[in-house]
């Protein structure tokens, strides 16, 4: 019996009778890319498979992305994981960590019966000399700034290597142009492949997560490049809460978004007072899933015996980022960096 939209809609995602419906439904809807890639990060694996659950009920045509160990570096890679980062260096990432982050996530899209794409299966003999050529004959210099067919391949490779050491720059790294040229690969191959993807299935959309480092920063320059709308998101600090962010990265639009959103904003008593409790809370991060340290010490005069502060003297405090992200996410206005 043919289903309406409403009753194929009311079905239950478990009965393989009505997921099948919800799945032929889909076909021919609009394409969108699920760029999960990092099999491992499980924050994407969760939402991003309920999110695929809810396009497909609206009659979405969703595909994913995975990486299969094709890349020689990603966001995943740490160099704390690594006792000796010589090995990462000259080897990359180990097998394990390839394995165990690609089959977990594909059995989960799998399992939806969504679409899977392999990052691999879009690459051509062709594709992978020129990755080889650029990433191991680019002058070192010219990495940062080097685009591909006015792509920013350079600066999302950078960024990937500053998050690989934790650190706001390279100087000083004895790895540091290895592992530099090892996001340049990893970069390449990921602009070489989402791009040929893209022209060869003609999505709509595309939603991933984050929108920087290697390799959703790419995805997002690819996709932009191409005519294909991008949403990003991210985990917000707050408990139960996600970032949504259209065009760009959260971190950019965080920034650039027109104050007239909010700044004439008329509260109630119940928003002031539920704002003012929140704002309260970020002393403890009681409120929030996402903290970075919990402050052992509130009383003011103990700190500042503990850090030997005078208070007959003016007092400055210089509230810092983190180096290596505030590198990428925010304007220089007063210094090339934060570190200067």
């Amino acid at each position: 019996k043919q289903k309406t939209a409403y009753e194929i809609y009311q079905c239950d995602w478990s009965s393989d009778v009505c997921s099948s419906d919800l799945l032929a439904a889909a076909k021919g809807g609009p394409k969108v890319l699920i760029a999960t890639a990092i099999g491992s990060y499980a924050h994407a694996v969760t939402l991003e498979s309920a999110l695929a659950a809810a396009l497909t009920f609206r009659g979405a045509d969703v595909h994913v992305l995975l990486c299969d160990e094709s890349l020689s570096a990603c966001a995943e890679c740490e160099a704390s994981l690594y006792p000796r980062v010589e090995t990462f260096a000259e080897h990359g990432p180990s097998r394990d960590l390839c394995r165990d982050c690609r089959r977990p996530a594909e059995r989960v899209y799998r399992d939806l019966g969504l679409t899977v794409h392999r990052l691999s299966e879009s690459l051509t003999p062709e594709d992978a000399a020129a990755v080889t050529r650029i990433a191991s004959t680019l002058p070192l210099d010219e990495i940062q700034s080097f685009r591909l067919d006015g792509l920013a391949i350079g600066e999302h490779a950078y960024a990937g290597a500053l998050r690989f050491f934790a650190s706001g720059s390279l100087d000083g790294e004895p790895t540091a142009e290895p592992v530099l040229r090892r996001y340049l690969s990893a970069a390449l191959t990921s602009a070489f492949a989402i791009r040929r993807l893209i022209r060869r299935e003609g999505f709509e959309s595309a939603v991933f997560t984050h929108g920087i480092y290697v390799p959703w920063g790419v995805v997002g320059e690819v996709a932009r490049h191409e005519g294909v709308r991008v949403s990003t998101w991210n985990v917000a600090y707050r408990k139960r809460r996600f970032i949504f962010s259209h065009d760009d990265t959260y971190h950019h639009t965080l920034m650039s978004e027109p104050t007239s959103h909010w700044e004439g904003l008329s509260l109630s008593t119940a928003q002031e007072r539920e704002l003012m409790q929140y704002l309260a809370s970020r002393r403890e991060g009681m409120f929030d899933w996402i903290v970075f340290h919990r402050p052992s010490v509130q009383d003011p005069d103990a700190i500042a015996r503990q850090l030997g502060i005078d208070p007959a003297r003016p007092v400055i405090g210089l509230l810092t980022n983190v180096s290596w992200d505030a590198q990428l996410h925010y304007p220089a206005n007063a210094f090339p960096n934060m570190l200067e």
